[in-house]
């Protein structure tokens, strides 16, 4: 088993995500999940820290490839500190 090593920051709520919508994948780098507030798929890096522009590809790359056709909303609103997207419509 490979230990991956994480920045967690206490009081986000991404690094202590709850399971209260539906997940789909929860790998040790990312989670997609079903976002609480708006009910879309959305991304979100596992760590605090932000995510390297390579790693920050290689998520994108993963989300078109899940999710093919789907806009990519990188824009963080209501959790400003924590990388995430939402996956949404079809463009």
């Amino acid at each position: 088993m490979i230990r991956v090593e994480r920045l967690i920051r206490t009081g986000c709520p991404l690094c202590d995500m709850q399971r209260l919508t539906k997940w789909y994948e929860v790998t040790d780098t990312y989670i997609i999940c079903n976002c609480k507030s708006c009910g879309t798929p959305m991304l979100v890096w596992r760590d605090h820290d932000p995510p390297s522009e390579g790693q920050r590809e290689q998520l994108l790359r993963t989300a078109r490839m899940k999710y093919p056709g789907m806009e990519i909303d990188e824009e963080q609103r209501a959790i400003k500190d924590h990388y995430h997207f939402h996956i949404g419509r079809k463009k």
